[in-house]
């Protein structure tokens, strides 16, 4: 029968690693974006004089970045983007039909920086260009607005794989405490010849 220093040792090896996963979870909570209007992908037959952004929990204006970009990689923002709570509004100037891309990057509560985009096509009634004209400006345009967006959505995933990472090693922790208790009471119990 096991003894209750074994018993001890399986039962901290089993509570430790759930303990510590039960407490990563809510500091691994950060701030997320929960909805946009217009929404992400929506095909649109006017601009909308602003851009709203609705987040899980409120920002700090001094962290906030937004970049609205347009068909033509040039910023549509009219002015600094509007903090309210949990919500961003960035008024938008008038634009062209087209792709429209919003990056955004906020920092949660916890310090951690959330980004992202969202895009949206706008096919707006304009006077017609000329092809040659508009079909020249489109590649340097789209690597314009390629380029802000990567200068405030940056990928920056660097904190969000720590849980996994240290459930796995509270695990480890556990059983090799485990395995030296096991040990020291085997060679505490006296030799039966």
């Amino acid at each position: 029968m096991p003894s209750a220093r074994i018993r001890a040792a399986v039962l901290a090896a089993l509570v430790v690693p759930a303990v510590l996963a039960l407490t990563a979870a809510p500091a691994s909570a950060h701030n997320e974006l929960l909805s946009s209007n217009p929404a992400d992908g929506a095909t649109l037959t006017a601009l909308p004089p602003a851009i709203e952004l609705k987040f899980g929990e409120s920002t700090d204006p001094r962290f906030v970045k937004l970049a609205a970009t347009g068909p033509d990689g040039k910023s549509l923002a009219a002015g600094a983007p509007q903090v309210s709570g949990a919500t961003i509004r960035q008024p938008l100037t008038a634009g062209a039909s087209g792709k429209y891309t919003v990056a955004f990057r906020v920092v949660s509560k916890d310090g951690h920086p959330v980004q992202g985009k969202i895009t949206f096509i706008a096919t707006l009634s304009a006077p017609t260009a000329s092809p040659s004209a508009s079909a020249s400006a489109a590649p340097a345009s789209a690597e314009n607005a390629d380029e802000e967006t990567r200068t405030v959505a940056a990928t920056e995933d660097s904190g969000r794989g720590w849980a996994f990472y240290a459930i796995v090693g509270a695990v480890l922790l556990g059983l090799i405490g485990f395995t030296v208790v096991a040990a020291r009471s085997r060679s505490a119990k006296p030799e039966n010849d």
